[in-house]
């Protein structure tokens, strides 16, 4: 026997009606029905089609995120070094190139600041961290060194200890990240010309040793003039990649500030960019 109309309809009601009832219970209105009654439900072949999404309609919010962050790539640089070897004038140099005060202002922290740059058609985020120098480093150096894509060792072209303090550093440093990229960074070379030139020699062969030692780029700076600051981070971009930077080399410190890429060094193609820095007097120098 087939259920009438108005039976199916009734038997609807009820299961709508029925207290506690669950959802199952109002999807199947038949169970409802006596045992001899039955039903034909429609096919889901004569139910109405959907309505086609319209073609036109803009994309989604997590598309254009998706897209954009394709078109981004975000490169972790960590400025480590002695205090008042210019890390923060570095970073603001770069990073909003404006005149750097003379005035020395101690890190308590962390620093964080980001730049974009376009390069073809992808943008390169220089995402830029200084963690603090004086006792709180050990407590910020895991944040900044741990994801970090490059690490710059920085020192003061005027005092040679801030070179030696490099081998600190650098072991601090490698003990969060050993993937990262070093680079060898000489800083205020305005105040470097000023010095005696067997002292600027002598500086300049240890600080070669040292980045032969890392397998490391080397580039000596002025953030006060700002002499090699853009060129330092094209540097850094293309040896975190493992590309030449297509900038002009120069070993003589008596011609200009000196910049040797990783080819001379032999970043990460030999067992001493893994050994660290040692005492650069008893290294060879190229």
């Amino acid at each position: 026997l087939k259920a009438s109309e108005g039976d199916l309809l009734r038997a609807c009601g009820e299961a709508r009606k029925a207290p506690g009832g669950s959802a199952q219970a109002r999807c199947r209105p038949a169970a409802a029905m006596s045992a001899s009654a039955h039903t034909q439900l429609p096919s889901p072949a004569l139910l109405p089609p959907a309505p086609p999404a319209s073609k036109s309609s803009p994309p989604s919010e997590a598309a254009a995120r998706l897209r954009r962050a394709a078109d981004r790539l975000t490169l972790k640089v960590a400025l480590l070094g002695d205090a008042q070897t210019g890390k923060t004038s570095m970073m603001i140099k770069f990073v909003e190139e404006r005149r750097v005060d003379d005035d020395y202002v101690q890190t308590l922290g962390v620093n964080f600041m980001e730049k974009t740059v376009p390069v073809r058609d992808t943008d390169v985020v220089f995402s830029v961290w200084e963690p603090g120098s004086q006792h709180d480093f050990k407590q910020t150096l895991p944040l900044v060194c741990s994801d970090a894509d490059a690490f710059l060792f920085m020192f003061d072209l005027g005092r040679r200890s801030t070179l030696s303090s490099v081998r600190r550093w650098y072991r601090d440093a490698t003990a969060n990240n050993v993937a990262a990229t070093p680079v060898l960074v000489g800083t205020k070379y305005d105040f470097f010309c000023n010095l005696p030139a067997d002292e600027r020699r002598e500086t300049t062969r240890q600080a070669r040793a040292y980045a032969k030692a890392m397998g490391a780029p080397l580039v000596f700076c002025s953030a006060r003039h700002g002499v090699n600051v853009k060129t330092l981070f094209r540097v850094v971009c293309a040896s975190v990649f493992g590309a030449p930077s297509g900038v002009a080399q120069n070993v003589d410190v008596e011609v200009g500030p000196v910049l040797v890429e990783s080819g001379e060094s032999g970043a990460g193609s030999s067992s001493a960019s893994r050994a660290g820095p040692s005492s650069p007097s008893r290294q060879t120098t190229t």
